[in-house]
């Protein structure tokens, strides 16, 4: 289920433009499905799509808790060519991932930079 993060004023749920985009366009919500929402002041609640032109929603039910336990998340990652690798730490780091592993792998081939390799 899509989670978003919006506002509730005078019982009226309010979602960025672009939250809004993502949510019809991008994920392509039909009316009647449904969708988490964390208000400003940490609660969790359920929505659902009542109307597409102009976008409104109703609340469904409150949930108890924001933040579950989520699970333990390791990449495991073959390097591979050119300087790709910080890339995807940061990526892996910016999704949530708890840890990464870098491999070599009978099949990567590493060409590694020489003057970068001095500049460290």
């Amino acid at each position: 289920m899509q989670r978003y993060f919006g506002e509730v004023i005078k019982g009226e749920l309010t979602l960025s433009k672009d939250d809004q985009f993502h949510l019809l366009k991008v994920m392509r919500t039909k009316i009647g499905e449904q969708f988490e929402l964390v208000s400003k002041e940490g609660k969790l609640a359920i929505y659902e799509v009542v109307s597409i032109e102009p976008f409104k929603s109703k609340l469904v039910k409150f949930l108890d808790e924001v933040d579950p336990k989520k699970p333990y998340l390791k990449l495991y990652y073959c390097l591979s060519k050119g300087s790709k690798v910080d890339l995807v730490v940061q990526k892996a780091t910016e999704l949530g991932v708890d840890e990464v592993i870098l491999l070599l792998s009978e099949y990567v081939v590493i060409r590694l930079d020489k003057k970068k390799e001095k500049k460290d």
